[in-house]
C-alpha cells in the first residue's frame, strides 16, 4: 500500500492533491483512533499493563534511544540539508499514529499495547520534541519555535478525545460492540486507506509544487530510515 501510494503521488499527484483539497487527510488521526477504541477488547489492556516492562521499554526506546541517533544523521554528508534536515526531525519524532498499532494487529500482536505506546510515546514528546529538536537543529535553524501547549492540544484533538470516544460507544452501546466484533476487517481497511490519505496528500502537494528527488536520494532516505 505504502508503494502504491508512493507510485501515485509521483505519477500522478492531480488525486492526492484532490484529497489535500478537500481536507479528507485532516481526518485521519481522528478516525483512526476512533476506530482503535471502538476495536480495544479490555482483556487486551489487562494483558498489557500486567507486563510493564515492554511497555516501559518501548517508550524508552522511541522517546530517547531513537531521537539521539539524529545526530548521527545530521553527519551524513551525500544528501541536501533540507532532506538531512527532516531525516533528523523524523527521529525525534514519536511513534506514528496507527502503523505501529495496523502492524501489531495484523502479526497477532496485543493492538492494546501498541495503543498505549503510541498514546504514551505521543503524550511525552511533548516535552521531548522541543527538547531534542532545539538541541540538534537550534544552532542552524534561527527562527526554530515550537509551542508544547500547541501539541498538547493537538494530540489531545486528535488522539484521546477519539479514541476515549470508541471506548465508550463500545463499552456503553452492546449493539455497536457487537457490529465491530463482527465488521473487523471492514474497519481495519478504513483504518488503512485512513492512513495512506495522509502521505498521499502531502507528497501529491510537494510534487506538484516542483518537487523532484532522484532514485539515489530516494534510496539514501529510505536507507537511513531502516538504519536509524
Amino acid at each position: 500500500i505504502r508503494e502504491m501510494t508512493l507510485a501515485v503521488s509521483l505519477v500522478e499527484p492531480r488525486l492526492g492533491c484532490k484529497v489535500h483539497q478537500l481536507k479528507l487527510h485532516k481526518l485521519s488521526a481522528p478516525g483512526i483512533f476512533l476506530i482503535s477504541g471502538l476495536m480495544l477488547k479490555f482483556g487486551e489492556v489487562r494483558r498489557a499493563l500486567s507486563s510493564p516492562l515492554p511497555l516501559l521499554l518501548g517508550l524508552s526506546t522511541i522517546s530517547l534511544v531513537l531521537p539521539m541517533s539524529a545526530h548521527f544523521a545530521l553527519q551524513w554528508p551525500y544528501l541536501s540539508k533540507d532532506l538531512v534536515y527532516g531525516m533528523s526531525i523524523f527521529l525525534c519524532m514519536p511513534t506514528a499514529l496507527s502503523t505501529g498499532v495496523q502492524i501489531c494487529t495484523h502479526f497477532g500482536g496485543n493492538p492494546a499495547l501498541a495503543l498505549m505506546l503510541t498514546v504514551g510515546s505521543n503524550l511525552l514528546s511533548i516535552v521531548t520534541i522541543p527538547a531534542f529538536v532545539t538541541f540538534f537543529l537550534g544552532n542552524d535553524v534561527k527562527q526554530l519555535s515550537l509551542d508544547a501547549f500547541v501539541l498538547f492540544k493537538s494530540l489531545v484533538k486528535s488522539i484521546l478525545i477519539p479514541m476515549l470516544l470508541g471506548i465508550a460507544l463500545r463499552s456503553r452501546v452492546p449493539s455497536i460492540s457487537k457490529w465491530v466484533d463482527a465488521n473487523r476487517k471492514v474497519l481495519s481497511t478504513l483504518s488503512a486507506l485512513l492512513l495512506i490519505s495522509v502521505p498521499l496528500a502531502e507528497l501529491s502537494i510537494s510534487v506538484s509544487k516542483g518537487l523532484i528527488l532522484t532514485p539515489g536520494e530516494l534510496l539514501q532516505v529510505a536507507g537511513l530510515g531502516v538504519l536509524f
